[in-house]
């Protein structure tokens, strides 16, 4: 059994969660040195376990290096560190990923509870909980406790870094631990040797209500082993954290160990169903039409490239029942190992359970995502068209006519027309306010008409070419009423706060 360890995913984040802590430990240095000083005695040795680091000077303001994002939600993969995972999932096809994250008291080990997404195979459904509850009886047994299983998330959202595994046919091991405190390294274990139970499994001084099940401070339940302990939580310490998540590890680990053709035939079975199911049921492909702005379906495709789903482009103009798709359409067919994925990410999501509520408000039906027209197939002809594979999606510009006296840049919605402008932010240009056509070219209302010299002439027929837009060289300025295109200035907003109370942004 071949094990890979990624010690951490956002090294650069690391870096700077690890220069705030010996900077505010500094900072707690200086001021004991500067109290001391005055009452004319000398420093005190810092405590057992190590200063706080960043609490003497609050928490770390900026997690990341360089956004203020979550990368465990980045299902269009955005971010440099969730591509790396993926691609790095995509060469070594690790049949189960662990994902260790610091939330829960004293540690939630995940088992794929309800809502559960109806698109993922029911067999991951069985391992999860069979895992789990092997950890739970494992961690049980070394009396580690506070670990449970259950009424914490939920198997409905594929977006998570550990979802790689599962949407690729795999298992993610998730975890929530307690974040550890500096504080003397047996803390935990006086709490437990001193505490005094009261009810049934409880531990005094919890009340007498009854239980709801929910969350990590409750009396045993049949998913919990054993209880968090009186000031469980404040005396764990950094080495409790370690600890914890890596005998969760170990023990998942050792399973699979004991039962490695079980794992491999679960894996194999999964993509097999995700291949029978692309032939068998509909929907059976999903097609991206070819229109005028080309770029957003681009962006689109690529991402799904990016996860190992395998796209082709329509070779010629093909019918499927009432539809007609040119030539150069984007095709997802759905018989294919990572078909299930692809179904996920673009079909029209549809929760499963109204009664039920989930763990996380999550939307990623891509089309509307990325304002872009997918067309859901339920005619098995379309398994039979011709298609060239997608290595990866390249839209490259037009440029009609011959003229000298501007250029027109139509407006088909790409999001390039804000690099564009921006690229060229010295050249003269103005916004068409109605829509003309030129050099057979129809340009919509919000084109830009770009004039000035050669020279700004030919870089911008350079940036339609790179950036994939339509223009025509016009030998004439069109008379349409426009105005100045001046380059906006964007402000970004933000109070600092967790992602989940700030929501998230898109720039376009």
């Amino acid at each position: 059994m071949y094990v890979s360890v990624t010690p951490v995913a956002d090294a650069d984040g690391r870096d700077r969660n690890v220069d705030w802590f010996y900077y505010g430990l500094e900072a707690e240095n200086a001021a004991a040195t500067g109290a001391a000083g005055r009452a004319g005695a000398p420093a005190a040795a810092p405590a057992a376990g190590g200063g706080r680091g960043g609490s003497a000077i609050g928490g770390l303001p900026y997690w990341g290096k360089y956004v203020f994002h979550d990368n465990n939600r980045d299902i269009n993969l955005s971010q440099v560190e969730m591509r790396a995972i993926t691609d790095w999932y995509l060469t070594a096809h690790p049949p189960i990923v662990h994902d260790m994250h610091e939330a829960e008291a004293l540690m939630y080990i995940y088992s794929g509870g309800p809502p559960q997404n109806p698109t993922l195979d029911p067999i991951l459904f069985t391992e999860l909980p069979f895992f789990a509850n092997y950890q739970l009886e494992q961690t049980t047994k070394y009396g580690m406790p506070g670990v449970y299983t259950h009424a914490f998330m939920d198997g409905w959202s594929p977006g998570y870094l550990g979802s790689v595994a599962y949407n690729h046919n795999g298992m993610m091991e998730m975890y929530e631990t307690e974040s550890g405190h500096d504080i003397p390294a047996d803390s935990m274990s006086e709490a437990i040797a001193n505490a005094e139970p009261a009810g049934r499994g409880g531990f005094r001084g919890r009340g007498e209500s009854l239980p709801t099940g929910k969350g990590p401070g409750q009396p045993r339940e049949w998913y919990r082993g054993l209880p968090v302990p009186a000031n469980g939580v404040g005396t764990f310490t950094r080495r409790d954290n370690t600890n914890y998540m890596e005998t969760a590890c170990l023990s998942a680990l050792q399973l699979a160990s004991m039962f490695p053709q079980m794992v491999l035939e679960d894996f194999y079975v999964m993509t097999k169903h995700s291949l029978d199911a692309g032939s068998t049921q509909a929907p059976y492909a999903f097609v991206i039409p070819k229109a005028p702005d080309m770029t957003k379906p681009a962006t689109l495709v690529n991402i799904l490239r990016a996860q190992g789903i395998e796209v082709g482009l329509l070779r010629q103009q093909t019918v499927v029942g009432s539809d007609t798709f040119p030539a150069g359409s984007y095709v997802v067919k759905l018989d294919q190992p990572y078909g299930r994925l692809a179904k996920n990410l673009l079909e029209k999501q549809i929760f499963p359970d109204p009664r039920l509520m989930t763990y996380d408000d999550s939307g990623w039906s891509m089309g509307w995502a990325f304002d872009v027209t997918v067309k859901e197939i339920h005619d098995t002809a379309i398994l039979d068209a011709a298609v060239a594979p997608v290595k990866e999606a390249e839209v490259v510009g037009t440029v009609a006519g011959g003229g000298s006296a501007g250029l027109a840049v139509a407006h088909y919605g790409s999001n390039n027309m804000i690099t564009f402008r921006y690229l060229l932010q010295h050249v003269p240009m103005q916004v068409a306010e109605r829509a003309f056509t030129a050099d057979g070219v129809k340009f919509p209302a919000g084109s830009f008409i770009v004039t000035g010299s050669a020279a700004d002439l030919a870089a911008a027929k350079h940036m339609v070419d790179s950036l994939g837009l339509t223009a025509a060289a016009l030998s004439a300025l069109p008379t349409v009423a426009s105005h100045a295109a001046n380059v906006p200035r964007v402000a970004i907003y933000s109070q600092w706060n967790a992602t989940q109370d700030l929501g998230w942004y898109r720039f376009t």
